[in-house]
């Protein structure tokens, strides 16, 4: 059985094209997506995501992190 445990009350989840990975920190999944868009010349930007899921009690909030933020953290390396 595979498991995340989620820090606080978010976590991330990479989207590209039909797959999905979870990830518990932004920064985490902004690098997984460097590594995969490294690999995969084919991909288009319409394939890709980043999800930012925020869990407060009963109340989920689903919002896509602003490509602005993804392409200055990939800038500066962080």
């Amino acid at each position: 059985m595979l498991s995340l445990k989620i820090k606080g009350d978010k976590f991330y989840v990479l989207k590209l094209r039909d797959e999905k990975w979870i990830y518990c920190e932004e920064d985490i999944a902004i690098k997984a997506l460097r590594d995969h868009v490294s690999k995969d010349k084919n991909l288009k930007p319409n394939d890709i995501s980043i999800l930012e899921v925020t869990i407060k009690g009963e109340k989920w909030e689903i919002v896509q992190v602003p490509w602005s933020k993804i392409v200055l953290k990939l800038i500066r390396g962080e």
